[in-house]
């Protein structure tokens, strides 16, 4: 038998933190000393010991160790390792997926070709450059389209702060790229609604970057709340007629403009 201080010392913890453990129900010592209360454990709990410190490593509160892992079956110990394996490596997942957004933020902050972007227009050989005086990318857009998609892609540039969009998400690529804009304003209504399928038509399945811009203006006195909400149905709208493997960037911004209709700027650049 070991008193309290020897037994800690063999375990690799503390005397306050078995007397917590015997006290909670969770190691209870060996025997414990009615006239003076000391506590006496055996060489046997170190093995106990180790089991609660490996749970507790894991993840599990000494409540669910105690209640439902020691003096459990081997079966249901294992079925419920199982599940937290499982729950693990969805948060690794998850995890993984929130660094490499992090990683994504932190290039575009400190890459070049964050300055204020100049929107060129060549109409004549359907082209759209744009250039923040570093890098330049060009974006084929034909016809009438094309005074719509330079005025979509000021206002976005413009507000990008709020979609943390740079070059860094437009690739340089070896040829020109294609762009596809559309902007909508109306009530909140008829842009829940809006049948953005049709709207933008063929060509949607090559869109490997989405910017979307919600402006709500103040005027509809909406909190963020509903502000999120309602971003989030049309982002889900939106996305359901572009591939789930592009890029989406989107920001909402409310309006200081008094006006009572909504705008909804969005670009797909393919």
């Amino acid at each position: 038998m070991k008193k309290i201080k020897e037994f800690a010392v063999l375990c690799g913890t503390s005397s306050k933190t078995l007397r917590f453990y015997d006290r909670i129900g969770l190691l209870e010592a060996e025997y414990t000393d009615p006239e003076n209360g000391y506590r006496y454990y055996s060489d046997g709990q170190k093995n106990q010991y180790e089991v609660i410190s490996m749970f507790k490593e894991i993840g599990f509160t000494l409540d669910e160790i105690k209640t439902g892992i020691l003096g459990a079956e081997e079966e249901e110990v294992l079925e419920i390792l199982k599940k937290r394996a499982a729950e693990l490596d969805r948060a690794r997942t998850l995890c993984r997926a929130q660094i490499g957004e992090y990683e994504k933020r932190i290039r575009r902050k400190s890459a070049p070709g964050n300055g204020e972007v100049a929107v060129q227009r060549i109409p004549e050989e359907g082209k759209i450059i744009l250039t923040d005086g570093t890098e330049t990318r060009v974006f084929l857009c034909q016809g009438e389209a094309l005074d719509a998609c330079a005025d979509a892609m000021e206002e976005m540039f413009s507000a990008r702060k709020y979609l943390n969009l740079s070059f860094t998400d437009l690739e340089e690529t070896e040829a020109d790229r294609s762009v596809m804009t559309q902007v909508t304003e109306g009530t909140l209504d008829e842009l829940l609604n809006a049948d953005w399928e049709s709207m933008f038509g063929e060509g949607t399945e090559n869109v490997r970057t989405l910017a979307v811009l919600i402006r709500i203006p103040r005027g509809l006195q909406m909190n963020m709340t509903d502000v999120r909400g309602y971003t989030d149905t049309i982002l889900a709208r939106l996305q359901a007629v572009f591939p789930e493997s592009c890029h989406v960037l989107w920001g909402g911004i409310l309006d200081e403009t008094r006006r009572e209709s909504a705008k909804i700027c969005v670009m797909g650049i393919a």
